[in-house]
């Protein structure tokens, strides 16, 4: 019998890459922020490092979920030993349970294409094939919509729609406790959105540091909610 495919090298690559963005954002914040250089960055660009430090951060934790949930559907284990209790048999390997959740036998995971940037969505999903959805489905409802504003961060850096450009906009009036009808300063960008000190949006007791470090904290414990270690 072919031995369970593994999820700890999955969960230490996804450890390693947003450690390495939090990382990379606290060396690029003091530069974007106050100017202090010494590294040949000005502060636009070290505001760009940020945005693409935070897109690192939302993807790692995109591949994460999608690598977990097609590993748990074909049986696979968390590090701690935690694994949710299957409605249906295990797939026989990780090409079946692609199969499955695609619901298409000749789906090809190289080039055929899962969205997992809707909780909702995956959270559905998951009781398809998970007993009540879990671990997925479970979620706190909090991060659940921090996940949602992270992707709405996530796509204003990768894309320069006016969708992305309206819907980072009104993120960013929410976060910074402005009117919906507010303004924001000409060339305000996702960078000093992600180096603003503040604690709205995530509750009055967490702590006041930047929201890039918010949505770090967010992103590592929904890695381990669904994939503990």
């Amino acid at each position: 019998m072919a031995s369970k495919p593994a999820l700890k090298s999955i969960r230490k690559s996804f450890d390693t890459r947003v450690a390495r963005a939090l990382e990379l954002f606290r060396t690029a914040s003091p530069i974007a922020t106050t100017g202090s250089t010494g590294t040949g960055l000005d502060p636009s660009q070290a505001r760009q490092v940020i945005g693409l430090a935070f897109l690192q951060m939302a993807q790692s934790t995109e591949e994460l979920i999608e690598s977990t949930f097609v590993r748990y559907v074909a049986g696979a284990v968390a590090p701690s030993g935690a694994h949710p209790a299957l409605r249906l048999g295990a797939a026989s390997d990780i090409a079946h349970a692609y199969a499955l959740i695609a619901g298409d036998p000749k789906h090809d995971p190289s080039s055929d294409y899962l969205s997992w940037t809707k909780w909702k969505g995956t959270s559905a999903l998951a009781v398809v094939f998970f007993v009540g959805g879990n671990p997925f489905a479970s979620l706190d409802p909090t991060d659940q919509q921090h996940f949602a504003n992270g992707l709405i961060i996530r796509n204003r850096v990768a894309h320069d729609s006016e969708k992305c450009k309206a819907d980072f906009k009104a993120l960013s009036l929410t976060h910074l406790g402005k009117p919906s009808n507010g303004t924001l300063f000409q060339g305000f960008n996702v960078g000093h959105l992600l180096t603003t000190v503040s604690n709205r949006g995530f509750g009055k007791t967490a702590p006041m540091q930047a929201f890039f470090e918010h949505y770090h904290d967010a992103y590592v414990r929904i890695g381990q909610h669904i994939c503990p270690a």
